[in-house]
């Protein structure tokens, strides 16, 4: 890129539309998680009426962990009730790994079922110089083991 170039993004394209539109919500999350810990920070302080635990939980489970726990640590503010602090690191981790998940599947390739399913096919029939080769062909269902599986009748033990 040469100096002083600008950049031009194709506003049109869906990818760019989605990426901006999350870049939004997670904006958006964010502040409104900080904004609501300061909010029960100070009305806790007065003794008002307070935040649900379960609304801030809402918040930071939208995209705003970041914000919430930015929020709990400027503020210090929900710190101590553990139940709160561990719903709250669990959301964290969570989207940590839906984050991870996301940018793993974007390296995957495509996958051709067809092939999968010939390489399968071929992982489970036997070579034709492998004993029990003609086996195979001869029943295309899998052997089936336990009582009766030999061709004989199964004793029954209930009846003398």
């Amino acid at each position: 890129m040469i100096r002083g170039q600008v950049v031009r993004m194709n506003m049109t394209a869906p990818a760019t539309q989605v990426l901006l539109g999350l870049t939004l919500l997670l904006v958006l999350a964010n502040g409104l998680s900080v904004t609501a810990f300061a909010v029960d920070k100070r009305r806790a302080a007065r003794g008002e009426w307070r935040i649900p635990e379960l609304f801030l939980l809402k918040l930071a489970l939208l995209g705003g962990w970041p914000g919430a726990k930015l929020g709990q640590w400027l503020f210090r503010h929900k710190t101590r009730k553990q139940p709160f602090c561990r719903h709250l690191n669990l959301i964290g981790a969570f989207q940590v790994v839906c984050i991870a998940a996301g940018f793993g599947m974007a390296h995957v390739p495509a996958v051709d079922f067809a092939q999968v399913k010939e390489m399968a096919m071929a992982a489970i029939t036997p070579a034709p110089d492998e004993p029990g080769a003609e086996q195979a062909e001869a029943s295309p269902l899998p052997r089936r083991f336990g009582p009766g599986s030999d061709g004989k009748p199964a004793i029954n033990r209930l009846t003398p």
